[in-house]
């Protein structure tokens, strides 16, 4: 048995309010008919649909698996915060869909004139259950009980204190059951639970980050494309950015922009069509006289002006050949300063030539600009790739940003010298500095991964390892690895979480996330109470490198 949020008016996360009622009235139900017939889609892409699929981009799939993991493998109490309309309710409808159909789910709204009791009886209504001690037993393991018993408690912020310290009880009561709560809240609901006593239960947090600006157009692109829309994307970041902002990472005022863009691009048209309709004779009587004119126009003034015209063009030819020129030239030299050498040996070799020529300054300085082309290419690259996944829950990405600039006003001044280098006197020597110097910057950056770091990036990153455990202090993290029997086994590399460094121990790599649950079944047993996860490689070779 289980329950699912309703998404009422009351709820703080569902995906869509009252504003959506803009299209009660008949002629705007119409509009929205006309932009889903014109697009071609089933459904309206930003209906308040509690079972529209889930967005799993900004992060959002990696904590739904992780919630899955501990609440089969650990007894934590699980924590999902995140701000205003961020998806927290839509996240809880995601991990009830997630859990398998033999679990006991019961889902409850906190409200602020929630009790202990108030929430009991709703947990015992939904389950069918008369008093708390058959729902004791109800949670116990049994070969009668299949299955894990799921208390998913959303907007939790809203309970006072001596409410929730009563739901910690109650799981603390039942550390050994199939009882799992997992709540949903704002992020000072954390703050209030740090005097919480309860030395059995390990809290483990994660937190919704608000969409970044190209996640915002993914997400929309993606809401059309659930919704059967087959053409090219209708989301751009020059058209979400105004959204973007004025919503705040606020998912309500995104979707009613976007819902808003729909209908303005079936009613505009419609409109333009009647005013064009209305103009249509006017427009032929004003063609017809403009025609006429210009014909007797050119009968009485046509040889004159002819002549006119010869004697312009006549001069306009004789002026701008030599400008003409001088800009087919430069332009064949910037086009020239676009191409990239396959490799620096084959540079040198041209420059070589080239140095024979009477043109061999500009030859030069074209070289030069295509060596700088092909070393800052991929840091460009990178720091893109970087930015789109600047939502990461355990790596921000404000500190990563100094080091991108520091990184590119490197690369600018590797440029620099390289230019200034082309126009001396020996040209293939400027090139030979500049190919070492790039080599030098690299070789900086390899150095700033520790060996652990570096074979951990040298793993395949389609592969996924199992993240131990995740510390604060690093000589802790050192000092756990070298208490394990199997400290050969284990990596350490440091990322950061809310701007602060953060040190995770990991072990092994593998072809699945399936295959690295089974290998953590052979982990020791102080590991297994640390309740070890699969963490796919791609996104840590990402927070090692944002770090």
């Amino acid at each position: 048995m289980r329950t699912e949020p309703s998404f009422s008016a009351d709820s703080d996360d569902h995906l869509l309010d009252d504003a959506n009622n803009k299209i009660a009235s008949n002629s705007e139900s119409q509009l929205g008919f006309d932009y889903r017939q014109r697009y071609g889609l089933s459904v309206d892409p930003f209906v308040d649909d509690p079972h529209f699929p889930f967005y799993q981009g900004a992060q959002r799939r990696q904590i739904l698996e992780q919630l899955l993991h501990l609440c089969q493998f650990s007894h934590n109490l699980l924590v999902v915060t995140g701000d205003y309309s961020v998806g927290k309710t839509r996240m809880a409808q995601a991990l009830i869909d997630a859990l398998d159909d033999a679990d006991d789910i019961s889902f409850i709204e906190g409200q602020i004139t929630s009790d202990i009791n108030s929430l009991v009886s709703d947990i015992l209504s939904q389950f069918d259950l008369s008093t708390y001690e058959e729902f004791i037993d109800f949670c116990k393991k049994t070969p009668e009980q299949d299955g894990l018993v799921v208390l998913i408690i959303d907007n939790a912020h809203h309970l006072a204190d001596e409410v929730v310290l009563e739901v910690v009880n109650i799981l603390q009561e039942n550390f050994e059951s199939r009882l799992h709560i997992v709540m949903f809240a704002e992020p000072h609901l954390l703050g209030r639970m740090s005097n919480i006593n309860a030395p059995d239960i390990i809290l483990t947090d994660f937190f919704l980050e608000k969409f970044s600006l190209a996640d915002a157009v993914d997400y929309l692109n993606f809401r059309m494309e659930m919704s059967d829309y087959l053409g090219p994307e209708i989301f751009t970041e020059a058209k979400v950015e105004p959204w973007w902002r004025q919503s705040q990472g606020q998912l309500l005022p995104l979707h009613d922009h976007a819902h808003e863009n729909l209908l303005a691009s079936v009613s505009t048209p419609s409109n333009n069509k009647s005013v064009k309709s209305n103009l249509l004779v006017p427009h032929i009587v004003l063609t017809s006289i403009l025609v006429g004119g210009l014909f007797v126009g050119y009968l009485y003034f046509g040889d004159s002006s002819s002549k006119k015209d010869d004697a312009q063009s006549t001069e306009s030819v004789s002026i701008p050949v030599a400008t003409q020129l001088e800009s087919s030239v430069n332009s064949s030299q910037s086009q020239s300063i676009g191409v990239a050498p396959s490799s620096a040996a084959a540079i040198t070799a041209s420059l070589s030539v080239e140095n024979k020529n009477a043109k061999t300054g500009s030859a030069i300085a074209s070289s030069s600009a295509s060596i700088a082309q092909v070393e800052i290419a991929p840091e460009k690259s990178q720091s893109a790739q970087v930015v789109k996944q600047s939502v990461v829950p355990l790596a921000q990405t404000n500190e990563f940003h100094s080091q991108s600039l520091k990184k590119q006003n490197s690369a600018s001044s590797v440029v620099a010298e390289v230019k200034k280098a082309a126009v001396s006197s020996d040209p293939v020597k400027a090139v030979a500095k500049a190919v070492e110097t790039s080599v030098s910057v690299k070789t900086k950056e390899s150095e700033s991964f520790s060996a652990q770091e570096r074979t951990i990036l040298s793993w395949d990153a389609s592969e996924f390892t199992l993240q131990i455990v995740g510390l604060s202090n690093e000589k802790a993290a050192l000092e756990f690895i070298s208490n394990q029997s199997n400290k050969k086994d284990l990596l350490l590399f440091r990322s950061l979480r809310k701007g602060k460094d953060w040190f995770v121990v990991v072990s092994g790599h593998y072809p699945n996330s399936a295959k690295a649950r089974q290998a953590a079944q052979l982990l020791p047993e102080l590991q297994l109470k640390a309740a070890p996860w699969p963490r796919d490689l791609k996104t840590i070779h990402q927070e090692i490198r944002q770090r």
